[in-house]
């Protein structure tokens, strides 16, 4: 027979020691160390043609505009970059933005974009105000539908002849004559042409979905072969 007393003592050597192995389990994960987890604040590496302009260019990352001074995010979720009267010499180190679908770079000083060869992600491009003289990376760009090529020196339209998804292109203030490399573009709902030194637009003939066209400020005398672009507003 077990006396009370030799019970309650029973029951406290059980308690002391299950209060005992609960402190001790509750500090097994960390050493009972309850310091805050460091955060990490290194500064993510920006492409070397941005890592000099970072006052003038912009990400667009999760839909959300983001400045690329003290850049702590991830290359790989940019979608958009705005490097508009930046000062540039080249886009090296572009192709790290493996998810860029919008590119703009207005007034930005570029020659070339021999850069994007290849680059199959970019939709809209935005290259205005620029002096280029090789736009032959636009030949493999096939996935681009939004293209200003504005005030560029723009003197042959062949690099544009396999972008067959255009579907919005601005050639303004461009010394362009022979525009038959339009013909292709079968999918283009907006064209501007004006300013340039177009005298025909025997080219458009094949162009049924535009909706928009800007012809001003040439020399045109006939249009005619526009009779059959039902969808012009």
């Amino acid at each position: 027979m077990i006396k009370k007393s030799s019970i309650s003592a029973l029951s406290a050597a059980i308690l002391i020691t299950l209060t005992t192995g609960c402190g001790g389990g509750g500090g097994g994960g960390d050493g009972g160390n309850n310091e805050p987890r460091e955060t990490n604040n290194q500064l993510t590496p920006l492409p070397a043609f941005i890592a000099s302009s970072t006052a003038e260019c912009t990400f667009v990352e999760g839909g959300n505009t983001v400045s690329l001074e003290n850049y702590r995010g991830t290359l790989a979720n940019v979608t958009e970059l705005n490097c508009d009267n930046a000062s540039l010499a080249n886009l090296n180190g572009i192709e790290q933005l493996t998810a860029l679908v919008s590119l703009s770079l207005t007034n930005s000083g570029l020659t070339s974009i021999s850069e994007l060869l290849n680059n199959r992600t970019i939709t809209q491009l935005n290259l205005s105000g620029n002096p280029l003289t090789d736009l032959s990376a636009l030949n493999s760009m096939t996935g681009v539908t939004n293209l200003n090529l504005s005030d560029t020196g723009l003197g042959d339209l062949a690099p544009l002849l396999d972008m067959i998804h255009l579907l919005v292109l601005n050639l303004e203030d461009n010394p362009i004559t022979e525009f038959s490399a339009l013909a292709s573009l079968t999918g283009l709902t907006e064209l501007d042409m004006s300013n340039t030194d177009a005298q025909d637009t025997s080219a458009l003939s094949t162009l049924t979905a535009l909706q928009s066209l800007d012809l001003s400020h040439n020399q045109i005398q006939l249009i005619t072969e526009l009779a059959n672009l039902v969808e012009l507003t």
